[in-house]
């Protein structure tokens, strides 16, 4: 990897990296995933650390857009008819 990825969210777990990764995928935008094989090395303790979806700089604020998009769609629909 290049020197000017940047962390564009944290996750606590492989299922939620891997969405937004996907969402950000979808959109074009080249993203990395970094701690999820260390994370996973020893499930009976869990979580070590988090797992980072990593982005160029400068697609940084389009992806934070992407994300926070998404999380608003996913918030609403949660919410009862």
């Amino acid at each position: 990897m290049s020197n000017d990825w940047v962390t564009v969210a944290e996750f606590a777990n492989t299922v939620a990296a891997d969405l937004a990764k996907a969402e950000l995928d979808l959109e074009d935008i080249e993203c990395e995933l970094t701690g999820t094989y260390e994370n996973q090395a020893i499930p009976a303790i869990g979580v070590m650390g988090p797992i980072r979806l990593l982005v160029h700089e400068a697609d940084l604020p389009r992806a934070r857009q992407i994300l926070e998009d998404r999380e608003a769609a996913r918030e609403g629909e949660d919410e009862p008819l």
